[in-house]
């Protein structure tokens, strides 16, 4: 089995935990507050940005050129969304939330080792869940937040993919080409490390971490390439 399959069936059971999470719940029937979203948006910015950069900076990398598509870099369109959020200043407004600090310097730290292709395991959660679920929350979105056509809601805005379902497959493709050895394979999978730091239960996340589910959305993969689960500070 190769590892883009590895990932979908070993996360398939936290994956629908994960959708029954107040927040996600909340979002999916529609409850979307601006406040909440505009943070979310501003932690996305600065996590993207880490990603984007390193990515850019290791493009030559055996593992990660595989999934290196350019057409799914996110920062852009962010950007466009906390002009609308916080005003033509944002810039010198946004600050990343203490969880999205905790993320970000994980994920240059894991590019600074000698192991940087385990940026796999970021790019993919990030990237390949905005490009499928993250269609259906932003109709979800402009609905609940009665915002204008076509403003605010950038970041899911895929303009350089035409064919998103063709894309997907393309990545998959390219996930395949890069390994297919289950030890090196597991050690990507967030879901597994939220399963276990909950005990079963994602819906614990907001208990164990003491922070909003908005928040431990931006660094759900914080640990994702842990050789073992540490303890998160309570």
């Amino acid at each position: 089995m190769g590892l883009a399959k590895d990932l979908k069936v070993g996360t398939k059971r936290s994956h629908t935990a994960a959708e029954n999470t107040k927040f996600v719940a909340s979002f999916l029937r529609g409850v979307v507050d601006e406040d909440s979203y505009k943070t979310l948006m501003r932690d996305f910015y600065f996590v993207y940005s880490a990603i984007e950069e390193e990515m850019q900076r290791l493009e030559d990398d055996g593992f990660l050129s595989a999934i290196n598509f350019k057409e799914l870099n996110r920062v852009e369109a962010i950007k466009k969304d906390l002009r609308y959020y916080y005003g033509p200043n944002w810039s010198t407004v946004i600050k990343p939330s203490e969880a999205c600090i905790r993320y970000v310097e994980r994920i240059h730290e894991v590019a600074d080792s000698n192991e940087p292709y385990l940026l796999v395991g970021h790019h993919y959660t990030r990237y390949l869940g905005d490009l499928s679920g993250g269609q259906i929350l932003k109709n979800i979105a402009e609905k609940a937040m009665d915002l204008p056509k076509d403003v605010g809601l950038a970041f899911y805005e895929f303009d350089d993919i035409a064919d998103k379902k063709a894309f997907k497959t393309k990545y998959r493709e390219a996930l395949d080409t890069i390994t297919t050895d289950e030890k090196f394979a597991s050690k990507w999978g967030w879901f597994g490390v939220m399963y276990r730091l909950t005990n079963g239960e994602i819906v614990n996340l907001e208990r164990i971490t003491k922070l909003s589910l908005y928040e431990c959305l931006t660094w759900l993969t914080y640990e994702v390439d842990l050789n073992e689960t540490k303890k998160v500070k309570r």
